[in-house]
């Protein structure tokens, strides 16, 4: 099983660098233990990714309702100010 992730960039313009990490290894062949540890070890990860993925994707649903709620509380005050100079 293997772990990937990004570096930090530098520079703006800079192209990321991934890196590869060996977490564990499993001889699936090897013996039935074996063979569930792995798949067990598996499906945990696939889990645990799947729950990682859910709350990325709730924060970003959070960070982008914000932001059109803030918008529209930017506009609001605009045209309040554009009513109060008709006025």
């Amino acid at each position: 099983m293997y772990s990937h992730s990004t570096a930090q960039l530098n520079d703006p313009g800079t192209r990321p660098e991934y890196y590869t990490h060996q977490l564990r290894s499993f001889a699936m062949t090897d013996s039935t233990d074996t063979f569930l540890n792995g798949a067990t070890a598996f499906k945990n990860a696939m889990d645990l990714t799947g729950e990682l993925w859910n709350t990325a994707i709730v924060r970003t649903n959070e960070m982008a309702s914000q932001t059109v709620e803030e918008k529209k509380e930017k506009r609001k005050r605009k045209m309040r100010r554009v009513r109060a100079m008709m006025r």
